[in-house]
């Protein structure tokens, strides 16, 4: 008997082609759009209790603002994730995330796209002043 897989596609993930320079990537085609990335599980009720621990994690991770969503990131072994990509990590990992969705940009004053610069952060506790 052949096993049933739930494949599940996620729509809402947008993924551009990458552009190449022989076997150099070069950046992202922003003209030329990819499907959607899938995802196949066991059955419905594999992906039903995922779906489940992915959406718990990430509420948990949405209540929390600052020091204590860091804490929280720290705590589950992720680096920094800006709370509107949070939930892409969760689902599909770090490292996919890195190579298919593309950084947040914006425009110099040539009307370029250069890669929006990291937010830095500064806690409540720490202190700014400059002593000698």
């Amino acid at each position: 008997m052949p096993s049933q897989s739930f494949v599940v596609a996620f729509s809402d993930v947008v993924r551009y082609a990458p552009l190449y320079h022989g076997r150099n990537f070069v950046g992202l085609n922003y003209d030329e759009m990819l499907p959607a990335p899938t995802k196949t599980f066991e059955n419905e009720e594999h992906y039903k209790t995922w779906h489940r621990g992915v959406k718990s994690v990430w509420n948990l991770a949405m209540s929390l603002d600052g020091p204590e969503y860091r804490q929280f990131l720290n705590e589950k072994g992720y680096d920094y994730v800006p709370k509107e990509q949070f939930l892409n990590v969760l689902r599909f990992g770090d490292h996919w995330c890195s190579q298919n969705i593309p950084t947040n940009t914006m425009r110099n004053h040539y009307n370029q796209r250069v890669p929006q610069p990291r937010p830095e952060f500064m806690d409540d506790n720490d202190d700014y002043r400059v002593t000698d």
